[in-house]
């Protein structure tokens, strides 16, 4: 009641209480939060930094140095008759499926803080733009999980077959369409361009870092507490119903939270390659609430809700499963 007679909504209320929460828990049981914290730590600095930091520089020193504008234009006509949407969003696409999550929300949200896309454009955009990138599916998913280089490329495919079919699910109207915002971009001094971009790439890379190291502590907190075990027990009831695997459970929990660890999970089951890809792909497609939160820091400077950001990624993550798992169907791995 003094949250409400302060002025606080019920909503922000719920977020307060949630956070010192976990801020009790990580005071009762603090070497045990500390150590998964340095673990997220771990994982970013010698899995995602590497990989990541420099796909962050190159795709802002390429857009600065006006690389987009001659991609978008090879772009154009697709782009406009599958989406109705601004060329632009052939160039997020090439640069996300090339860099993988975040690098998409981050470009969307550049185009538009700069003026040359509007939101409609944004929120169509993100939709089909959202992606992992090749060195995480056919290096850490194919190659380290599975040992199998072949079903990492196969993921790979369905996983970009997946995103573009997704962004027809939020097509624009074609009331709506404005394509001349882009046809200018300007072009900066390239000394300008170099402090720019290591700039953007060193902050956007921490905060990804934040959110790994953050989200790696709340898995080992919400199962602690026991609210993961009982969703993992609901899910195993559910796929027994549906007559799927019960031991899928806890990779399909994992990954609702951290896409990362849920995979591990599933590569860790002992199960046959057709029966796991399916949901690799469904989450690698979705992402985890880490990755959308992620890119909600950048997509929600372009007045996107976040709720809206979770239906596309919803809807993606539906689409790559059901593709896997036909394909899966006629390709034995």
């Amino acid at each position: 009641m003094g949250f409400l007679k302060s002025g606080i909504s019920k909503k922000r209320t719920v977020v307060i209480l949630l956070i010192i929460s976990v801020m009790v828990a990580f005071i009762c049981s603090p070497e045990r939060y500390i150590k998964s914290v340095y673990s997220g730590i771990t994982l970013f600095v010698v899995s995602v930094l590497p990989a990541l930091f420099p796909f962050f520089f190159f795709t802002k020193l390429l857009t600065g140095l006006g690389m987009s504008g001659a991609v978008s234009s090879l772009f154009e006509k697709p782009i406009k008759k599958l989406y109705n949407t601004n060329s632009t969003g052939g160039y997020i696409f090439t640069m996300s499926i090339m860099s993988g999550y975040p690098v998409g929300a981050k470009l969307v949200s550049e185009f538009y803080e700069n003026g040359y896309i509007g939101k409609d454009d944004a929120k169509t955009i993100s939709s089909f733009t959202s992606t992992s990138g090749p060195l995480f599916v056919v290096g850490t998913v194919g190659s380290v999980m599975l040992s199998n280089k072949y079903a990492g490329l196969f993921l790979l495919f369905t996983h970009y077959i997946a995103s573009i079919v997704n962004g027809l699910f939020y097509r624009k109207n074609k009331n709506k369409s404005n394509f001349e915002y882009t046809k200018n971009i300007e072009k900066k001094p390239i000394d300008e361009v170099l402090s720019e971009s290591i700039y953007n790439a060193i902050i956007s890379v921490l905060i990804v870092g934040g959110y790994i190291a953050i989200f790696n502590m709340l898995i080992d907190i919400l199962y602690d507490i026991g609210i993961l075990k009982g969703i993992e027990n609901a899910v195993a009831f559910i796929l027994k119903l549906t007559g799927n695997n019960e031991n899928l459970a806890k990779g399909i929990t994992y990954s609702l939270i951290e896409v990362t660890r849920g995979t591990a999970e599933f590569a860790s089951l002992g199960l046959s390659l057709n029966e796991i890809l399916p949901f690799i792909a469904g989450f690698l497609a979705f992402g985890g609430l880490g990755i959308a939160i992620q890119s909600y820091t950048f997509l929600s400077k372009c007045k996107i809700g976040f709720f809206y950001h979770l239906l596309t990624k919803f809807t993606q993550a539906c689409t790559a499963f059901l593709i896997t798992y036909i394909f899966c169907m006629f390709i034995k791995f």
